[in-house]
């Protein structure tokens, strides 16, 4: 009875402003997401990552830092806010990693544009946010 408990709460928190209409579907195999309706920031993320590694490999610095600044948008507040348990707890803790190591890639690309103050701007704040 936990599963459908927690299904509910996601449903509750995933809900697409007034609209009725779950981002969470159940089938014979179990519950996932319908696709179309639900958009989800780390698979975004993982896109965005993605296009900007190319870029780099391409020799286009600025493009890849500017795929990087959309990536970092994407996180917005505490991951999987108000879901208990340990699995939540891990992948808050692998979105946080993610997001750092992130921000930390985007430095190097700024350096080596020679864009030094932004470099170390964006550094000075992510320390203060993850000491």
């Amino acid at each position: 009875n936990v599963v459908p408990v927690y299904v509910y709460r996601l449903r509750k928190i995933l809900r697409l402003g007034d609209r009725p209409d779950s981002v969470i579907r159940r089938d014979r195999y179990g519950y996932g997401l319908v696709q179309g309706i639900a958009e989800v920031d780390a698979l975004c993320v993982d896109d965005l990552v993605t296009r900007a590694e190319a870029a780099e490999r391409a020799g286009d610095l600025p493009g890849a830092v500017r795929l990087c600044d959309r990536a970092l948008e994407l996180f917005r507040g505490e991951p999987l806010a108000g879901l208990p348990g340990p699995l939540a707890e891990s992948e808050r803790l692998r979105l946080a990693q993610r997001r750092v190591a992130l921000a930390q890639r985007k430095a190097d690309w700024q350096l080596r544009l020679g864009r030094r103050i932004e470099a170390i701007t964006g550094l000075s704040a992510l320390a203060l946010e993850e000491p």
